[in-house]
């Protein structure tokens, strides 16, 4: 199972089997915030000739006002994928929409999951996973949960398969899984990946710092 860097504290909603996973009710009112993201990043080329790639997380709260303030850096392996993931979100200009902008307290989530593959076009693991589901082979739906979280571990979607895969093997985890959709669910508004092929001569590679709330 992979381990999760961090666990952001929100009060228990249980979710069912069935039950849509929570997204944030806020919005960008300029479209669509993470195919406005993909479009501005890139892989820097220091970072793939170096074989560096990992999680770049961004925090940030939303005043009253819609403006986005207090951006900083959650967690990032490398400077160079901090400067990549930074230029993408200093474009942002329009303002945030939604009920949840009144809570200034609360923070979001900008995730940048730079990835250096042998194919740029990789597996969709949970849609394998939901298959597995709606058949109830649950041990088969376990093994490609695992692989899911392990190519995204911050989508609450697989968090609520999990839950339901854990559930109907009546094993430990289900909860936690069930918190974890949650949380994710509410907080991040945008998680996308940046994909560069595998570069064989490289010979070192980034580590992942554990993010601390």
């Amino acid at each position: 199972m992979v381990a999760v860097l961090f666990m952001l504290c929100q009060p228990y909603f249980a979710v069912s089997q069935t039950e849509t996973v929570p997204k944030p009710v806020v919005f960008y009112s300029g479209g669509d915030i993470e195919t406005f993201l993909q479009s501005k990043v890139t892989y820097p080329k220091t970072a793939r000739k170096s074989d560096i790639s990992g999680d770049v997380i961004f925090s940030f709260k939303i005043g009253i006002s819609g403006k986005s303030h207090h951006l900083r850096v959650a967690s990032s392996p490398s400077p160079v994928l901090t400067e990549a993931a930074l230029d993408a979100l200093t474009s942002i200009t329009q303002s945030w929409k939604g009920e949840e902008k009144r809570d200034t307290a609360q923070e979001y989530l900008h995730i940048f999951r730079f990835r250096i593959l042998q194919e740029v076009e990789t597996t969709d693991y949970s849609q394998r996973c939901a298959k597995q589901i709606g058949r109830q082979k649950w041990e088969k739906a376990l093994k490609f949960n695992d692989l899911a979280l392990a190519a995204n571990q911050y989508d609450a979607a697989i968090w609520n398969q999990r839950a339901q895969i854990l559930g109907a093997l009546k094993t430990d985890g289900a909860e936690k899984a069930k918190d974890r959709a949650i949380n994710f669910g509410r907080q991040v508004v945008s998680n996308i990946q940046i994909s560069a092929k595998e570069n064989t001569s490289a010979k070192s590679s980034g580590a992942q710092t554990p993010i601390e709330f």
